[in-house]
């Protein structure tokens, strides 16, 4: 929840600096932020704190975060690192399984 504060507070930086790959998310968000501008991109994430988490599933020290949001499920990956959970944005075997729950979720396939 603090990283989704930061993005709510549009504080890239360090909200990038809570990930597996910090560049990498930094570039994300970046781009995030210029496709929809500073207002949209703080009010986007500031939506996550309006509904609480559906579902959580983890696989080892991974986490899929899903909350539904209205028009369609959002979605955070975590990973457990040094006994806190930071943003996971290291493609891998395990992350991919994450996404194909959350294709499940989305396609109704999975109940939350």
């Amino acid at each position: 929840m603090k990283v989704l504060r930061l993005l709510a507070d549009g504080d890239i930086e360090t909200a990038a600096k809570a990930s597996n790959a910090p560049e990498r998310r930094l570039e994300v968000l970046r781009d995030y932020r210029k496709r929809v501008g500073d207002e949209e991109f703080k009010r986007a994430f500031a939506r996550y704190f309006e509904t609480p988490v559906v579902a959580e599933v983890a696989l080892g020290p991974r986490r899929l975060l899903v909350w539904n949001l209205g028009e369609d499920l959002a979605a955070q990956y975590y990973i457990e690192r040094e006994g806190r959970f930071v943003m996971d944005d290291v493609p891998s075997p395990a992350r991919a399984e994450l996404a194909r729950i959350l294709r499940e979720f989305r396609s109704g396939h999975l109940k939350y």
